[in-house]
């Protein structure tokens, strides 16, 4: 699946030294959190749309373009301190994560790059050291189609 970029992304992409700063955010919740978790790839916490993405150092693995299964995303997110770690323990089912490349321009301006629809958790794991979480897209590939059935009870004139 092609992606449409910006020309002014593209040109700062080729430049060798470039003004704009990159950001990935992440934003994890689930029913059992009290408020999602807000992380941004960055030594210090930036505002965006209204919420305050706190900044860990973590690493991502996009996901393969391949049209035979769902995508699979994997972020690996410092442990500094116990709350992702305290927010996994309390976490029981599929937790949503969003994942957004923002772009901030010299004047302070924040261009959303790239957003991904909402993941879910498939997976999620914990050391002293690091936080690691598998994430992929719900799969329509085994969804019946059509989405009903023909069957007496739903269709009775029909039959």
């Amino acid at each position: 699946m092609s992606r449409n970029i910006s020309a002014i992304t593209i040109s700062s992409i080729n430049q060798a030294v470039q003004e704009e700063l990159w950001l990935i955010l992440l934003e994890i919740d689930h029913v059992n959190l009290s408020s999602p978790i807000y992380v941004a790839g960055n030594v210090e916490n930036i505002i965006f749309g209204g919420h305050t993405y706190v900044g860990y150092d973590f690493k991502i693995a996009l996901p393969v373009d391949d049209a035979d299964s769902p995508p699979v995303m994997s972020i690996t997110i410092e442990n500094i301190d116990r709350a992702i770690v305290e927010a996994i323990r309390i976490i029981n089912t599929p937790a949503a994560v969003t994942v957004t490349f923002i772009r901030y321009d010299p004047g302070g301006n924040h261009v959303v790059e790239l957003a991904f629809p909402p993941f879910k958790g498939r997976s999620a794991s914990y050391e002293a050291k690091n936080v690691t979480m598998d994430i992929t897209l719900e799969s329509f590939l085994a969804e019946p189609f059509p989405g009903g059935t023909f069957s007496p009870a739903d269709f009775p004139s029909a039959f």
